[in-house]
């Protein structure tokens, strides 16, 4: 039978013991839960990996969705000559910095597409859209590998820009430049580009030589 002071050096001892085995079953939890989450906060699954289902998704408690871009083709011709020109930009951030790209970004929460095609514009090359004749959805891009940074989608436009804002056309927000180049060039592998934007622009170059030109889709400039 154990005495008073007894009871309490027993006391005194097994308290160290329970705290101790309160720190490891927590550090066990949070393991765990790094475990359990791991897979969904990768930035960019690995080619040929499987996507997680509905079900995989509810049972870690965490809802995964790729994040939506709009990127533009934006072409002008000169007068004096006839040359189609476009609009591009020079990364100046990783990734691919000081590679070239189509002007073009992420869509805010809640922003329409179109809203996001002016807005980026705007940001990264002071260019106005012209939405007298707005811009027209052409394609779209969805690999998960497309983007080193995270799963994204890429809808591309052809749009018109103001004759008047080209003369003020000047990089902005994360743009290292922006200027014109020949569409000939662009289009055959002379300029270095960025993500997928090579292939985003062959295609939407390829609907502006069939409907594009016809339509109007360009800024006439001298």
């Amino acid at each position: 039978m154990l005495t008073g002071g007894d009871r309490r050096a027993a006391v005194a001892w097994t308290r160290p013991v329970l705290s101790l085995r309160g720190v490891a079953g927590l550090l066990a939890a949070l393991l765990a839960l790094a475990w359990l989450l791991r897979a969904p906060l990768c930035a960019s699954p690995a080619a040929g990996a499987a996507p997680l289902t509905e079900e995989e998704m509810h049972a870690r408690g965490v809802w995964r969705a790729p994040r939506l871009g709009a990127d533009s083709f934006v072409a002008r011709r000169r007068r004096s000559t006839g040359a189609y020109e476009v609009a591009l930009v020079q990364r100046g951030k990783e990734p691919f910095l000081g590679a070239w790209a189509l002007p073009g970004g992420f869509v805010y929460w809640m922003e329409d597409p179109i809203a996001a095609v002016q807005r980026e514009i705007k940001e990264e090359t002071n260019l106005d859209v012209d939405m007298q004749t707005p811009p027209v959805f052409v394609s779209f891009r969805g690999s998960p590998t497309r983007d080193p940074r995270a799963h994204s989608l890429s809808a591309g436009y052809v749009t018109k820009v103001t004759a008047a804002s080209v003369p003020d056309m000047r990089a902005g927000d994360d743009a290292g430049n922006a200027t014109w180049f020949s569409l000939a060039d662009a289009v055959n592998g002379k300029v270095a580009m960025a993500f997928d934007h090579r292939g985003i622009l062959k295609e939407l170059a390829a609907w502006f030589e069939a409907h594009g030109k016809a339509k109007g889709l360009y800024a006439d400039t001298d």
